[in-house]
């Protein structure tokens, strides 16, 4: 199972790296051959997972650990946890346009193009976890959305929720 799913990450991995670069070189493809490499990814993906849980459910957490390599699993875990946080622990939420803004040791810039479009500023700190492992605490997020204005509604609805539940 353990070679399967090695096998598998070799050739999806590479595939995509050369997918993504052909389109980022401005290549036309046609739309059959997209769909086709979006779904061969996910079916791969599919099969990546279901494998992961067959050995999960064999050979528990260590059985994981030995296939996924610790990076990438603190990678996953730091996104899963930094949008859960931004579900639970956000005060108060403004839609701006900015492209010049000085670093600052609490505030988390998950910018595109050194461009945010919304910033969360959070009722109490986080922890915040780099790609090396630091870690930091974090009183404001600030972020780029390609939709800011359906973001901004979903979290101030999300926020009105979480109050009223409260």
């Amino acid at each position: 199972m353990t070679r399967l799913l090695r096998g598998i990450v070799w050739i999806a991995v590479p595939f995509e790296l050369a997918f993504v670069t052909v389109l980022l070189g401005g290549a036309a493809l046609p739309g059959t051959v997209l769909v086709g490499a979006e779904a061969l990814a996910v079916a791969l993906l599919v099969v990546a997972g279901a494998g992961l849980a067959v050995l999960h459910g064999r050979g528990g957490p260590d059985a994981v650990r030995d296939v996924v390599p610790e990076p990438v699993r603190r990678i996953v875990g730091h996104e899963l946890r930094a949008l859960v946080s931004l579900f639970l622990w956000v005060a108060r939420v403004r839609g701006e346009r900015r492209s010049a803004h000085e670093p600052a040791d609490d505030v988390l810039d998950l910018v595109v193009a050194s461009q945010a479009s919304l910033t969360l500023e959070l009722r109490e700190p986080i922890t915040a976890v780099g790609f090396l492992g630091k870690r930091r605490p974090v009183t404001t997020v600030r972020l780029h959305a390609d939709d800011p204005a359906g973001l901004l509604a979903a979290l101030k609805a999300a926020t009105r929720e979480t109050a009223t539940a409260e």
